[in-house]
């Protein structure tokens, strides 16, 4: 039989230790009990009222008193708790390191203290939102990804933010695992692109962080190594039965100026970002020319796109009512900052395009690649197609060297879309048109497809449509 306990002090053993029972009563007095130790000066067993036994170390020092917590007891050292053993040990440890100046608790509260006052993600994230994301051209998709874009805000439609899942965080308790649960997350929602795009700017963002020292305490960037996620090649274009739909369609379903800018990102094969943020000072209707600065290319490089037939259609004619070709609306009496069209505005109606059109999804992306899959169908190479779209060049001499602007590469074959699109939405072409595309040897180049140019004739100054 074990014995009793006949005082509260006394020397600790194993079996005298498991023998303790809970004190009596649920008072403030009676809440704890502490013994103590007759064999190790200053080892505490603190024993509640609910069964808990923790070991506890005194000290006294020039300081005064001090305190501290070693740990639950366990009498085989198994789980999270400490045996009596090493709690002698961990006390004789303490009372030295006190008794020769060093106030260990005094040390633990400073890193507590430090603690409470490092960043949080969300800080972190708001200063790089503030110093360093306004600045880039993708700017709104960067802001999206790391708090959400205004539509995700009202609604809660759309893929969780980095600042829902890691934000409260401080940023010095963020590991890789949580950087991996975070993308585990989105994969599961069967977005691995998305996930990619997530874990590329968390990625930057702790660099960045790391870089300008926010937090002294973070050395390394827990966000590296992770595996990126295998995407599917996007291989999304538009053929020409669903661009003839999605043409037809858009007078009826979308505010004239958004149908124009899907008309326009089809007739260039421009970035959305370019077309919203076409400025009339860019265009040259006399030159026939649009010119992109490189502040406002992904490429970072000035990109000409000559005017075709098409171009000249829509945007001559447009009023200039400001500096912008497609300046913002009035919404509840306020207009946007920068005072054109936002992505957003243009963006937010665009899955309820695509279903009353009744095609398959696509994104505004996958416009440009319509525009040069039917430019090789039409017999243009890649390296003109390329030009076009204004995709950066490969190689030292493409990059710092080569600054001619292929524009007669590029009007040549922004005529002859200009011209295929015509034909695909029942519109006749002009005759000037049809003379420049004969001339440049389009009227043998395709003489057995079915957009010919041999099915135009011109009955004094009207073109007439022989067949079909």
């Amino acid at each position: 039989m074990v014995d009793t306990v006949p005082s509260r002090k006394f020397e600790f053993t194993v079996p005298r230790l498991k023998a303790i029972s809970p004190p009596d009563g649920q008072t403030k007095a009676t809440r704890t009990v502490d013994y103590t130790d007759a064999k190790e000066r200053g080892l505490l067993l603190r024993v509640s009222y609910a069964g808990s036994k923790t070991f506890v170390a005194k000290a006294t020092g020039i300081n005064g008193r001090r305190k501290k917590t070693l740990g639950r007891f366990s009498p085989d050292g198994t789980g999270d708790g400490i045996t009596l053993a090493d709690a002698r040990l961990a006390t004789k440890v303490f009372r030295g390191e006190y008794a020769s100046g060093r106030d260990v608790m005094a040390e633990i509260r400073g890193d507590k203290e430090n603690h409470s006052a490092a960043p949080t993600v969300n800080a972190i994230i708001a200063e790089y939102l503030e110093l360093h994301v306004k600045s880039l051209k993708t700017a709104h998709q960067v802001e999206a990804i790391l708090i959400g874009s205004n539509r995700y805000r009202k609604t809660g439609e759309g893929h969780p933010t980095i600042s829902d899942m890691i934000g409260r965080m401080k940023f010095r308790d963020v590991k890789r695992r949580d950087v991996q649960a975070m993308i585990d997350r989105i994969v599961k929602r069967g977005t691995p692109y998305m996930a990619n795009r997530v874990l590329e700017i968390t990625n930057h963002l702790f660099k960045w962080a790391i870089r300008r020292e926010i937090d002294e305490a973070v050395e390394y960037n827990v966000a590296d190594l992770i595996e990126r996620q295998r995407e599917a090649p996007c291989e999304r274009w538009l053929t020409d039965n669903e661009i003839s739909a999605l043409w037809g369609k858009l007078d009826e379903i979308a505010v004239p100026d958004v149908a124009l800018i899907y008309r326009l990102l089809i007739v260039t094969g421009q970035r959305e970002g370019e077309v919203l943020g076409m400025r009339w000072s860019e265009l040259d209707f006399e030159k026939g020319e649009w010119i992109i600065p490189a502040e406002r290319t992904k490429s970072e490089r000035t990109q000409l796109v000559p005017m075709s037939t098409l171009f000249r259609q829509f945007v001559a004619g447009r009023g200039r009512t400001s500096e912008w070709v497609f300046p913002t609306g009035t919404y509840r009496g306020k207009t946007s900052k920068s005072g054109r069209r936002s992505r957003s505005s243009f963006a937010n109606g665009h899955r309820e395009v695509v279903e009353a059109v009744g095609v398959d999804y696509f994104r505004f992306h996958d416009l440009r690649r319509t525009v040069t899959t039917h430019l090789g169908e039409l017999g243009f190479s890649e390296f003109v197609a390329g030009r076009v779209l204004n995709h950066a060049q490969a190689g030292i001499t493409g990059r710092h060297y080569n600054f001619y602007g292929y524009r007669d590469e590029k009007l040549q074959a922004l005529e002859a879309w200009s011209y295929k699109l015509m034909w695909l939405t029942g519109q006749t072409p002009p005759g000037d048109l049809i003379a420049r595309l004969d001339k440049w040897g389009f009227g043998d180049k395709w003489a057995e497809r079915p957009w010919n140019l041999a099915q135009w004739h011109q009955s004094g100054e009207k073109i007439v449509q022989l067949s079909r």
